[in-house]
């Protein structure tokens, strides 16, 4: 494995680990923020007393697990394998991890709106899906 490919893998997950929790948040409108706001310890499902619909990735973390994972394994995917003609090391590294968190962002994006579709959540990014 070449040094800028293992960069671009770490940087794509170290991308995806501090994304996941906000984009929960933008999605379901559930509470949940980034790390050094509230976290998770805001969202509707862990707060006492807060009226349903409760996070569907929250209630139902095989949906969450599933999500994330093939969303990363296809992230990881992307970033070793596209094809980054730059002669410079850095670029290369910055360009193929955003390729791989792009196409993160992308299928997480589409795990989440599946899920809300599965788990009969009324909203996704505040549009009704059911």
């Amino acid at each position: 494995m070449s040094d800028p490919k293992r960069a671009s893998i770490v940087g794509t997950w170290a991308i995806a680990a501090g994304l996941v929790t906000p984009l929960c948040g933008l999605w379901f409108s559930c509470g949940c923020d980034w790390p050094w706001n509230e976290f998770f310890w805001a969202c509707n499902a862990i707060v006492k007393n807060t009226p349903p619909p409760h996070c569907p990735w929250c209630v139902y973390p095989l949906t969450a697990v599933m999500s994330i994972g093939v969303s990363l394994v296809l992230g990881t995917f992307a970033a070793w394998n596209v094809r980054a003609c730059l002669s410079n090391a850095y670029a290369a590294i910055l360009y193929r991890t955003g390729i791989g968190t792009a196409v993160f962002v992308g299928v997480l994006f589409l795990g989440g709106w599946l899920t809300a579709l599965a788990t009969i959540y009324p909203a996704f990014l505040g549009l009704r899906v059911n």
